[in-house]
């Protein structure tokens, strides 16, 4: 499944580029930044197309299946023949982010051992190899403390931030060593790394194999990888990145040659397909079974917090294809602001807890109901839940609810919606107010001191 964005005709070049996504978590956090920079890619007239790898995101297949690195390596290449095809350009480069970048290095280095070279390579924040990025994983899982659950299918493998991955994926992944290939994986490449990365270690590998490589700094890294609800875009990195691309790229010379696309993706018991919602052009996936039950209702699933349609942890996508195969038709959109639907005249981009996202849900209703559904069960997890009962309460076709880890049900002015981070707690314990208020007796210090407890517990047990 993947996103194609035609270039400008007036600034069209013959060269395309492909976007090679982080991996688990970190692709949820930059869903929406990434696909401002496929459209900035385009404006500057070089076609973009970003995709999910097979068994992430919308596309088929799921993260247990066997051979998942080589999977999404032949991912990579399939998206550039993809690329190659529906515009006609005769150059393409491929763009990495964290171990997408890993993953384009290797896809390039073997596109050019088969003789299919690219252009040129640029690699954002890049893990320095596979091995390097399964140790971030275990630390992330250790952060967890995750355990295993009793009667668990899965007895082996590592959970990091709710995204599995088999001891098979595992030890592929720590096999990916970029910088030990034979060969350099492209003539020109960009290395923009924040300042504890790994792009050190390939800028050097990369110029003793004779590749003429540009190394710059990514400030705006820590701002772009964070919760999908504030992750920032970052504008003069990524305006850097698409000018080096743009870079010495040939003008085009022919039309696009656009050719037929699939319109659906088959999954186990029906299809899924890409579909627009309502008159803002809202994004969705509609998953329908190929043996629909006569007289049930539909689902709507509704975003988590400011996280795409896919779900915390893929879990909305993982529901919708269950829930096909019992014949169940399932929605899932995107509201105004969120994932790949359009901004809101509404609110600002990212919004979550807002009343007015009550209309969005609303056309989605409309959208299901025009296709005949009559009973219509929204689910909601955290925010998403909220939203539920929301718009459950103005939409009397919801004929049912699904609220997941409700939170923040009746909100009141100045109550505060959870615990603030570390950072400011200790900027905080600085500012004299505060300890006016401990004198007072405004600080509820029963509930902080043990959560406080618990943090610093947990932070001595990850580093040791």
């Amino acid at each position: 499944f993947g996103f194609l964005h035609h270039a400008d005709g007036a600034m069209a070049r013959d060269r395309g580029v492909v976007l090679c996504s982080p991996n688990g978590y970190e692709a949820l956090c930059v869903n929406r930044p990434w696909g401002r920079f496929a459209g900035a890619l385009a404006a500057a007239g070089l076609p973009a197309l970003r995709f999910d790898y097979p068994g992430c995101g919308d596309a088929p297949e799921s993260d247990e299946d066997p051979e998942r690195v080589r999977a999404w390596l032949n991912g990579i290449r399939d998206a550039v023949a993809f690329l190659r095809r529906q515009t006609g350009v005769t150059e393409v480069a491929l763009v990495g982010l964290r171990f997408g970048a890993t993953l384009a290095a290797v896809a390039a280095q073997e596109m050019a051992e088969s003789g299919a070279p690219i252009a040129a390579l640029a690699l954002l924040a890049p893990v320095a190899s596979g091995d390097a990025f399964y140790k971030e994983l275990r630390v992330l899982a250790m952060m967890a403390r995750a355990r295993a659950t009793p009667g668990s299918a899965i007895s082996s493998g590592l959970e990091a931030a709710g995204f599995f991955y088999t001891p098979c994926t595992l030890g592929a992944m720590r096999a990916l060593a970029p910088a030990e290939m034979p060969a350099s994986p492209a003539p020109r490449i960009l290395i923009m790394d924040r300042a504890d990365g790994g792009g050190t270690v390939l800028a050097e590998a990369f110029r003793a194999k004779g590749a003429a490589v540009d190394a710059v700094a990514f400030p705006g890294y820590t701002a772009l990888m964070r919760d999908a609800v504030v992750t920032e875009y970052p504008e003069d990195d990524f305006r850097r990145a698409v000018a080096w691309l743009r870079q010495d790229a040939p003008a085009a010379t022919r039309p696009a040659a656009f050719g037929a696309i699939e319109k659906s993706i088959a999954v186990p018991g029906g299809r899924e397909r890409a579909v627009s919602i309502g008159e803002s052009g809202l994004f969705g996936i509609l998953t329908e079974p190929e043996a629909p039950r006569a007289g049930g209702p539909a689902m709507l699933i509704l975003n988590t917090g400011a996280n795409h349609r896919i779900g915390t942890n893929r879990l909305s996508v993982l529901l919708a294809r269950r829930l096909v195969r019992e014949g169940v038709a399932v929605l899932r959109f995107d509201a105004g602001g969120l994932g790949d639907s359009p901004s809101s005249a509404e609110r600002a981009d990212k919004t979550i807890l807002d009343g007015t996202m009550v209309s969005d849900v609303r056309a989605a209703v409309d959208f299901l109901a025009a296709r005949g559904h009559r009973e219509i069960v929204v689910n909601g997890l955290c925010a998403g839940g909220w939203l539920a009962y929301q718009a459950a309460l103005a939409e009397p076709r919801i004929t049912g609810q699904i609220l997941l880890n409700l939170q923040n049900l009746w909100l009141k002015d100045g109550v505060a919606r959870s615990g603030a981070s570390n950072r400011e707690y200790l900027r905080l314990v600085r500012k004299k107010e505060t300890w006016i208020r401990l004198v007072k007796g405004e600080l509820q210090l029963g509930r902080l001191v043990p959560m406080l407890t618990t943090r610093l517990l947990e932070i001595v047990a990850i580093h040791l």
